[in-house]
């Protein structure tokens, strides 16, 4: 992210506040330029991360996944996500169920996971 004020003007670079994308079964999804992403998964879905070391430190994103029946879910991202006692966020199987994703950009190869499901 680049900030510039000269005078009375102000650029600022980086990820778009407030960007999102959707998508049904999988998906890649470039963080450096969405912020969210809303998943339908369906069967075996896999969402691939990109471009996560290229934000800013403490940068955070989104993951919202909507079980569509019985789906599983693989997360793919460079660099290697850190998950709450070391267990990827998982599907329970129920139908309409959805999964929360938090991360965040730490730096030092670093990308921070926490979840949530609402049933």
């Amino acid at each position: 992210m680049t900030t510039t004020i000269s005078g009375t003007s102000l650029s600022i670079g980086g990820v778009a506040s407030g960007s999102s994308s959707t998508s049904t079964g999988s998906t890649t999804w470039n963080v450096s330029s969405t912020q969210t992403q809303v998943v339908t998964a369906s069967g075996a879905t896999t969402v691939t991360i990109n471009n996560a070391s290229s934000t800013p430190v403490g940068t955070g994103f989104t993951l919202i996944v909507i079980d569509a029946a019985s789906a599983s879910l693989t997360i793919s991202a460079s660099p290697t996500p850190k998950y709450v006692e070391a267990t990827a966020p998982a599907l329970n199987g129920t139908s309409g169920e959805y999964l929360v994703i938090g991360l965040c950009h730490v730096g030092s190869g670093q990308l921070l996971v926490t979840s949530a499901t609402v049933s």
